[in-house]
């Protein structure tokens, strides 16, 4: 494994929701293509998530704060993925 974190998560209104696993940083972590030892703010590389808009989805990277640096979308659940997903985690 290259230490980059896989995290479910929801996205809503462009936002990336996290279901699983939960930490410390909160339910809203914000995605970015940048490296953490970049000298540009985390903001310049935003990834866009409205193609994936009321699905769940996976994403790797690197979680720092409420950052996850070097994201990258690694799976999309479709219909029934996605619901049963929001069932688990109490998201309906």
């Amino acid at each position: 494994m290259n230490g980059k974190e896989i995290l479910i998560g929801l996205v809503k209104n462009g936002e990336f929701h996290l279901l699983s696993p939960k930490t410390s940083v909160g339910d809203m972590i914000r995605l970015t293509s940048i490296s953490r030892q970049e000298s540009r703010p985390p903001d310049a590389g935003f990834v866009d998530l409205s193609e994936y808009e009321g699905s769940v989805i996976a994403v790797q990277g690197y979680l720092d704060s409420n950052w996850l640096y070097e994201a990258s979308v690694v799976e999309k659940g479709g219909l029934i993925l996605t619901s049963l997903a929001l069932e688990v985690f109490g998201e309906r």
